[in-house]
C-alpha cells in the first residue's frame, strides 16, 4: 500500500473529474445525477477515506504529475500559492 497510496489518491481525483464531466452531459436529469453519479462519487470518497486511513503511519510521498507540477511534501521544493489581498468592502450607510 505504501507505494500505491499517492497513486490511488490521484486516481480518485481523476475519477471525480471524469464524473463531473459526465454530469455536464445531462445536467437536467435529476435521476441520472442523484441515483447514478452521486452514489459513484460517494463510493470514491469512501475508498479515498480508507486509503487515507491506511496511509496515515506511512512516510510522506511525492510524485511529479505529467504537467510537471510537483505534488507532495519535500524538503527541496516548496510550492506556495499567492493570493491577492482582498480589499475591504464598503457598506453603504
Amino acid at each position: 500500500m505504501q507505494a500505491a497510496a499517492l497513486e490511488l489518491v490521484i486516481a480518485a481525483i481523476a475519477a471525480w473529474l471524469a464524473i463531473g464531466a459526465l454530469g455536464l452531459v445531462r445536467t437536467r436529469s435529476l435521476v441520472y445525477i442523484s441515483r447514478g453519479l452521486f452514489p459513484i462519487e460517494a463510493a470514491i470518497a469512501l475508498a479515498l477515506g480508507v486509503v487515507a486511513f491506511i496511509a496515515i503511519p506511512l512516510p510522506a510521498q511525492t510524485t511529479v504529475l505529467p504537467l510537471g507540477v510537483l505534488t507532495g511534501v519535500t524538503d527541496e521544493a516548496d510550492i506556495y500559492l499567492r493570493l491577492p489581498k482582498r480589499q475591504p468592502s464598503r457598506v453603504p450607510s
